[in-house]
Parts: C-alpha cells; sequence; structure tokens
C-alpha cells in the first residue's frame, strides 16, 4: 500500500511538472510574441566574414573581409541587397581587410586597421571614399592604425579610434594609445589617450556609442572577454567605468544604434568563452544621466565576427560564423515598432519584476525588473528550502530598467527562487513603499 502511495505521489508530481512548463513555455512565447521576433528572411550568395558595413542613404555597402568565394582576404567594395542577399561590386580599397572597421560622414566611408590575413598588418592606412567621386585615397599613414579589432565612431567631423590588437606593423611598446582622435577636417591624429589600457594593455573588439559628449564603451577582450562599461568624456579626456556592465560577457559582437525619443543601442552577438558564438541581445537605453539595459529577444543563429545595419525600422544581421566556425549565409531581420506609444520616453511607473528568461533553462537565465525611482534593490536567488544560493543585485539603483544574468554552472537541477526588494533611499518616504516580489523558476541539466 505504502509503495501504490508513493507510486501516485510521484505521478502527480510529474503531471504537475509538466503542466508547469507548459504555463511557462507559454508565457515565455507569449513575451517574445508582444516584442517581435527576428526572422530569416533570405541567405547570402557567398559567405563573408570580418567584413564592414554601413547605410549611406539607405544603400547598404560592404566593405573587405573574408569570402568563401576567393578563400581570402578581400579588398572588394559592394552594394548588398539584404532580402536577395546580392552583392554588386563597386570598386575597391586600396588594402585587403578583415576585422577592421568603417564609419560614414558626409558623403565619405573612412575605414582602418584591420589584417589581411595571418596577422599581416595593412601598411598602417586610414582610408577614404567618396561616394561622390568613386575615388579612393589614402588620407593618414601612421603606424598606430596597425590593429585588428579596431572600434571607432565618428562625431563633428572627429573620427575616434579605440583599442584593437597590435598587429607586427605597431609601433614598439609605449606609443599605442587606447584612444586616438582624427580630426577629418586637418587630417591628422589631433589628441592621443594614453591612460588606461593604452600600450601593452590595449583592450580589443569593442562596442562604440557616442552620446551626450561621452563615448561609450562596451565589452571587449584582454585576456579574458568583458562585460565592463567604461565612458571617456569628449571634453575632460577622461575615461572611467560605469554600470550597469553587459548582462553577457561579450566581444567581436555587432551593433546597431536607434533613436526612438531616446537614444539605443542593441549589441548582438559575438563569443566569450563559456559559448564560442552567442545569439543573445542587450538593449541599452541612454538618458541624460544614466543607461539602463532591458530584455530583447535573440536571434535565431548564434553569429560572431558578423555585420548588422538599421535600415529603415528593420535591423538586419547578415555574414559572420557560427558556433561551429562555419560561415553562416542565413540573413536574419528584426522590424523596430515605431507607433506613437513606442516612441514615448517609457520612465517606469512601477515596480516589476518579471519572469526569468529563458526559463527552463541550463546553464544561464536573465531576470529582469524595474524600478521606479531611486531605491536600495536586493534581487536575491534561494532554492527550495530558504537558502541563499546566489546575491545578484545588492545596491541602490535610479529609476529604470534592469537586467541581471545568474550563471547557473555547478547548481543541481531544480526548483528555484528569486525575490526583488526595495527600499526607498528617502528617509522621508513611507516604509509602506517597499516592494517585494518573488518568482519561480526551473534549472533542467
Amino acid at each position: 500500500m505504502a509503495y501504490l502511495l508513493q507510486y501516485k505521489s510521484m505521478s502527480h508530481l510529474k503531471k504537475n511538472i509538466k503542466y508547469f512548463l507548459l504555463i511557462l513555455f507559454c508565457l515565455s512565447t507569449s513575451r517574445l510574441a508582444a516584442q517581435g521576433q527576428w526572422t530569416v528572411s533570405g541567405s547570402l550568395t557567398r559567405g563573408l566574414t570580418g567584413a564592414a558595413a554601413v547605410v549611406v542613404d539607405s544603400t547598404i555597402y560592404v566593405l573587405g573581409g573574408y569570402s568563401d568565394s576567393t578563400q581570402n582576404v578581400v579588398n572588394w567594395i559592394q552594394k548588398f541587397d539584404p532580402e536577395s542577399g546580392q552583392f554588386t561590386y563597386v570598386t575597391q580599397m586600396k588594402s585587403r581587410r578583415t576585422h577592421f572597421f568603417a564609419v560614414v560622414s558626409d558623403s565619405n566611408i573612412y575605414y582602418t586597421g584591420g589584417e589581411f590575413g595571418s596577422g599581416h598588418h595593412t601598411a598602417g592606412t586610414l582610408e577614404c571614399f567618396n561616394l561622390r567621386t568613386g575615388l579612393v585615397t589614402a588620407i593618414d599613414t601612421n603606424r598606430k592604425y596597425n590593429r585588428f579589432f579596431i572600434s571607432g565612431i565618428v562625431a563633428d567631423s572627429i573620427l575616434y579610434l579605440v583599442g584593437g590588437a597590435p598587429t607586427e606593423g605597431s609601433p614598439p611598446s609605449g606609443l599605442n594609445p587606447y584612444i586616438m582622435e582624427f580630426n577629418l577636417n586637418k587630417k591628422e591624429i589631433t589628441y592621443n589617450y594614453s591612460g588606461m589600457f593604452s600600450n601593452n594593455l590595449l583592450r580589443s573588439g569593442h562596442i562604440t556609442i557616442i552620446y551626450n559628449s561621452y563615448l561609450y564603451i562596451f565589452g571587449g577582450n584582454y585576456n579574458t572577454v568583458l562585460a565592463e562599461v567604461f565612458r571617456y568624456s569628449l571634453n575632460d579626456k577622461t575615461l572611467q567605468r560605469i554600470f550597469p556592465n553587459m548582462t553577457v560577457p561579450r566581444t567581436n559582437a555587432a551593433a546597431v544604434i536607434t533613436n526612438n525619443g531616446n537614444a539605443e543601442l542593441l549589441i548582438m552577438g559575438g563569443f566569450n568563452e563559456g559559448n564560442s558564438a552567442l545569439n543573445s541581445v542587450e538593449k541599452f537605453i541612454f538618458r541624460s544621466s544614466s543607461i539602463t539595459s532591458q530584455f530583447f529577444p535573440p536571434m535565431n543563429i548564434k553569429r560572431k565576427n558578423f555585420n548588422s545595419v538599421l535600415l529603415g525600422d528593420n535591423v538586419y544581421v547578415f555574414g559572420g560564423k557560427n558556433e561551429f566556425g562555419q560561415s553562416v549565409r542565413d540573413i536574419e531581420k528584426f522590424q523596430l515598432l515605431t507607433t506613437a506609444e513606442d516612441l514615448m520616453d517609457e520612465i517606469p511607473k512601477s515596480f516589476l519584476l518579471e519572469q526569468n528568461y529563458p526559463n527552463p533553462f541550463n546553464p544561464s537565465t536573465v531576470i529582469s525588473f524595474q524600478i521606479k525611482n531611486e531605491n536600495r534593490v536586493a534581487l536575491t536567488i534561494y532554492d527550495a528550502l530558504g537558502n541563499i544560493v546566489k546575491v545578484l543585485q545588492d545596491e541602490i539603483l535610479q529609476s529604470g530598467l534592469y537586467n541581471r544574468q545568474w550563471d547557473a554552472v555547478g547548481i543541481s537541477s531544480g526548483i528555484y527562487f528569486y525575490e526583488l526588494i526595495t527600499q526607498p533611499t528617502n528617509q522621508s518616504e513611507n516604509l509602506d513603499k517597499a516592494f517585494r516580489q518573488v518568482k519561480k523558476m526551473m534549472l533542467l541539466k
């Protein structure tokens, strides 16, 4: 009889677990549907890795990269149609390049850095492709440009070059600044930042954005893949670390900048020590005094060393390699929401703890929450017996949307709980304005 009761209990438990998993799946998929999803919109006619891509007047230009068709690094400048996957040859750069960057200013595409295979440098040139004349010229030569996985961005006729891994033609130790400012009008480097991360400490593979006189630098690689975020003052020439970090360490990622009332940055893919390629996407929202991160649906395919562009209301990603080192030919598209409601400056009006995603998960998951105003915030994970497993957050946070990742490496499968507690920092506010919520998640290995 005891055995029969035990059997019925186990059967009942398994049945409940199945219902629980089904509900969680429905919640997760409905959340994705509400925010949109990535779709495969086409296929490349040939694989391309480590290229640079820019948009000029609704035309996508793709420069260089490693081409499957030639089995080599190329110097082509091509137009690209993301709907058909077709490339149209335009002209060629003076050097073959891969793992470099390109930016647009006025009617010119500027590019520098990279390599043409096995660490060989590209003669330390900064080149310009003039879209009006069709001419390609080298506007400066400097050994400091001999870096690959270099990042850059342009603002007010100043080209900011950030980090990069030195190649064989780089200057000797002590002469490699972390950030260089190149004046496009004077056609010369007008400032070198040689503080943190310069010379032998150069970091590479960053994502960069300029907002409100600051250059923000995300992630990258130096001995390990980083999740850190730094801010460089364009006025004071100072560099400092800021928070929050990215939820996932990543390098060799791609990004697009959107502007739905606020400056928004989508950081996609890349890789880290635990993942040879990523499909996760992070959304950062920039406001006057702070940045916040927000959940964004993942891509269908894991990618690194690929390209991303914003064309109209669509974000396109193409090229790169997957987690197996294979060229990815599928083109993915995400349509951004642009209704009047979406364009509002959405400052949270309440506290909220969302269901973690993915759920069930193995080995990592992201927990999202929003804070109405400045509060001391504690986010804690417990096991089924109420023991503390991990404290993910315990500090004062400003109003905003936040993501925190839990990496459950070395943790046993099972049911876990996460609790969000907020406490007003203003002593005059009542204690009844504190917020507490608990949710359940499942780790399946």
